[in-house]
C-alpha cells in the first residue's frame, strides 16, 4: 500500500504545490522510510484511484500553505488521511453518497462515492471523522489480511 500511496502522492504533487500543501506518510509513527512495507490484501489499480479520490479531495479541502497527513498503523489495519479543513455539517451524514458535493466549482460528489465502493468492493471498510475541529479524517480499514498488493 505504501508503494501505491507514493504514487499517488507523486500524481498529485501538482495540486498540492498549487496550494502549497505538504503532503507526509507514516508507517507506525514514523516517517516512511524506503524499505517499509504495509502489506494489504486489495486490487492495486482499484486502491490507486480510491487512494487518488481521497488524497485530491484532502487537498481540495485544505487550506493554503497547510499539510495533508497519510498514516498507516499496521496493528489496527488502516490508512489515515487527514487534512486541515472541515467537511461541512450539511453533507457529512451522506459524505460517500453518489453526488455527494460542497464548495467545489466543478466537484461531482462522485469521488468520495467511488472511494466507497472500491473499498467495499475489496471487503474493506471507510469512515469519515469530523471529532478534530478543523480536521478531516477519512479512516480505511484493511482488517487483519497479511499480504496482498
Amino acid at each position: 500500500m505504501l508503494r501505491t500511496v507514493s504514487r499517488v502522492i507523486h500524481e498529485t504533487r501538482h495540486a498540492a504545490d498549487g496550494k502549497d500543501i505538504r503532503i507526509t506518510t507514516h508507517l507506525d509513527g514514523l516517517p516512511v522510510d524506503p524499505d517499509d512495507r504495509f502489506l494489504v490484501v486489495g486490487e492495486e489499480l482499484l486502491s490507486l484511484t480510491m487512494l487518488e479520490n481521497l488524497i485530491k479531495n484532502a487537498i481540495e479541502a485544505s487550506p493554503y500553505s497547510g499539510t495533508c497527513r497519510i498514516e498507516c498503523d499496521s496493528t489496527a489495519r488502516v490508512l489515515r488521511v487527514i487534512n486541515r479543513g472541515e467537511v461541512p455539517g450539511a453533507i457529512r451524514e451522506h459524505f460517500f453518497e453518489k453526488y455527494v458535493t460542497s464548495g467545489k466549482r466543478f466537484g461531482t460528489g462522485l469521488g468520495t462515492y467511488s472511494a466507497w465502493l472500491i473499498a467495499r468492493a475489496n471487503g474493506w471498510t471507510i469512515h469519515l471523522a469530523c471529532d478534530t475541529p478543523g480536521e478531516t479524517t477519512v479512516t480505511i480499514a484493511f482488517g487483519d489480511a497479511e499480504e496482498g498488493a
